[in-house]
């Protein structure tokens, strides 16, 4: 049994016992947990790191006991009766929500338990008839969802405080939202614009296009060709009904360039068709947007912390200073590689669609990965439908290729093996036929 020299953090996980663990009759697997050792680790560094900050509790309030016709019922009776279930089924204790407030940790309640204790705070007139009730009937006790609402008030700064612990859960996680949006936009831009199979694809396709417009003075002889010809090309079909143009461009392309297709070194020539459908999504503007909102809050908890240090005793300033200061440190800096991740970002979609010669209608406008991406979507989609086809027939040609092969290997080998009698007269024969005549 372990047992933690220091009061630790809770990880609230489902624990499972092989023991009581009921396997499959017909798994003959073992258990990851049945093969796993727990290795040794820094126990004195992951206890400074994980245990719990103390914080001395405040003297309890004398309790009063007191019968359902002694409690005091002040809230309106729909906005008490969600306020009770909102106790009730989320098991919230004043104690450890105080705790957790103070402490600054925001691995004690859930960020849906922060959200609703915060969006269930009381208001100003709910405050004052309940510290009006308390000033002159002390002796009648309120009623649950009325303390609770006390209670949180008497937490030093509860709200600043709250909205602090709030905005620590919410803005990595929107911010890492970003970062994935635009690195994602990046990456399939730069496979655009410097993707080999990508380049070999629509070279085969403009060589095509130049052929079969070979006879017209306006189509034929092009350098290049709009992007909005990409998802029509699967509807160009040939004398066989089944074949079309797009299943022409993509066996020509494995048979004029992609030597791995039909092997484990296989790899798919274009950006990934849901990639290029979630960077249509994008939208410059919004994204900017997003990381101005995020200035602001961060700008608003900032403000909020220097209020609550401003209002704190030495007794409740710890750990919440350290903390909050810490936080905004490396959120200022995160916040400002995403920025200059944005501009860079738009800096190489603009290049590449002035790379594919794509450009807005309307002077004055930019075109959006809306415009550039939708183009592909479809594209990529059925070219890869195809290519994987491809792939399977030429992988299952080769295997029997190679089973073919090494079916003849073993039946020349068999061919070339002559089974001869061993002939009298060695050395063992001499030696048996010596010990006969003796």
């Amino acid at each position: 049994m372990v047992t933690p020299r220091s009061n630790m953090k809770s990880l609230f996980w489902k624990r499972v016992q092989i023991d009581s663990f009921k396997k499959p009759q017909s798994s003959k697997v073992k258990p990851l947990w049945e093969v796993i050792d727990e290795p040794d680790f820094n126990i004195e560094e992951f206890e400074d790191l994980f245990s719990k900050v103390m914080i001395e509790p405040k003297k309890a309030a004398p309790v009063r006991l007191a019968t359902k016709k002694q409690v005091a019922k002040i809230l309106e009776p729909k906005r008490s009766q969600n306020l009770g279930i909102l106790i009730s089924s989320k098991h919230l204790d004043i104690a450890v929500v105080e705790s957790a407030i103070l402490g600054c940790d925001n691995s004690v309640l859930t960020l849906d338990d922060l959200l609703a204790i915060y969006d269930s705070r009381a208001d100003k007139d709910e405050l004052t008839k309940i510290k009006k009730h308390l000033d002159k009937n002390y002796d009648l006790a309120l009623d649950r969802p009325e303390q609770f609402l006390y209670d949180l008030s008497q937490i030093a700064s509860f709200e600043r405080r709250l909205k602090c612990l709030i905005f620590q859960s919410t803005f990595m996680e929107a911010l890492t939202g970003v970062e994935h949006k635009l690195n994602n936009v990046k990456a399939t831009s730069k496979m655009f614009l410097s993707g080999v199979g990508v380049h070999q694809i629509i070279s085969l396709l403009l060589a095509f296009g130049n052929y079969m417009n070979g006879g017209s003075r306006t189509r034929g002889q092009a350098d290049g060709f709009a992007l909005d010809i990409l998802p029509k090309i699967k509807d160009i079909k040939s004398k066989v009904n089944a074949v079309s143009l797009l299943h022409y461009l993509v066996k020509e392309f494995i048979h004029d360039f992609d030597k791995d297709c039909g092997t484990e070194k296989a790899k798919f020539p274009l950006p990934e068709p849901a990639d290029i459908a979630k960077s249509a999504e994008i939208n410059f503007d919004d994204v900017h947007k997003e990381l101005k909102k995020l200035h602001k809050d961060m700008t608003d908890c900032e403000k909020d912390m220097n209020v609550v240090i401003a209002e704190s005793t030495e007794t409740n300033l710890e750990p919440f200073q350290t903390c909050v200061k810490a936080f905004l440190n490396q959120a200022n800096q995160t916040f400002q590689e995403q920025q200059e991740n944005l501009t860079e970002c738009r800096k190489i979609f603009e290049e590449m669609t002035h790379f594919y010669c794509m450009y807005s209608k309307s002077q004055g406008d930019s075109v959006s990965p809306s415009d550039f991406f939708s183009l592909w979507t479809i594209f990529c989609k059925d070219f890869k439908n195809l290519w994987v086809k491809e792939h399977h027939k030429l992988f299952k040609t080769r295997m029997q290729e190679a089973e073919k092969k090494l079916h003849n290997i073993k039946a020349d080998r068999k061919q070339s093996v002559t089974i001869t009698t061993k002939k009298k007269g060695g050395l063992k024969h001499k030696l048996s036929s010596h010990s006969l005549m003796k």
